[in-house]
Formats: structure tokens, C-alpha cells, sequence
């Protein structure tokens, strides 16, 4: 190391990076194929959305109805233009209030 990397790596030591659960991948890769690549950092509400259907996997049902909505590329473009709006609650609170889809969804989600 450079002094100045040094002096970095003394401030912050390095770590070793977490080992990835290869079954989570996988469930993680089944539920994205539904759409485009969904990103953390880009699409946060869509990766809660996917993240949380993979941890539910137990409640059948519901989550099969959860993984057919968000095969619907209506709900698809809304969740992405809310997650990139500049003002994602306000976009949030429109679409809960003019779309009834999104609602009932929403609500599915959040009663897991």
C-alpha cells in the first residue's frame, strides 16, 4: 500500500466480504427474470418488493398472488416511475390513491 492507502486502511480496516447463499441467489434470479434487472440502488421499492417475496415463500397463496402482479408490466412501469420520481412519496401517494391495482398490491405486501 501507498501511504496513502495506508493510512485509509488504518481509519477504516479492510473486511472480508460476506459469503453469498447460493439458494438465495438462485430464488433471488427466478423472481428477477419477471422484469428487467432490478437494482438495490436504482429500484429500491421494486428490490423490497422481490426481496420480501422471496422471504415469504411459506405463505403460498399470497405470494403467488404477488409474484402475478408483479409480472404486470403496468404495475412494473408505476413502481419504477416512483422510484425514480423526485418526489418518490408524494408519486406513492397518487398511485395509492388513482390506482386501485397498485392499492390492493400494496396491501397484499404489506400484510405478509
Amino acid at each position: 500500500c501507498s501511504l496513502t492507502c495506508f493510512k485509509k486502511h488504518k481509519e477504516i480496516p479492510c473486511l472480508k466480504p460476506e459469503p453469498v447463499d447460493e439458494s438465495e441467489v438462485l430464488k433471488q434470479n427466478q423472481l428477477l427474470s419477471i422484469g428487467k434487472y432490478v437494482s438495490k440502488n436504482v429500484y429500491p421499492v421494486l428490490f423490497f418488493v422481490v426481496k420480501r417475496i422471496c422471504l415469504i415463500d411459506s405463505v403460498a397463496a399470497s405470494s403467488e398472488e404477488i409474484r402475478d402482479a408483479v409480472k404486470n408490466e403496468k404495475l412494473q412501469t408505476l413502481i419504477c416511475s416512483i422510484d425514480s420520481s423526485a418526489d418518490p412519496e408524494t408519486e406513492l401517494e397518487r398511485a395509492m390513491e388513482g390506482d386501485e391495482s397498485f392499492r390492493l398490491f400494496t396491501q397484499k405486501v404489506i400484510c405478509l
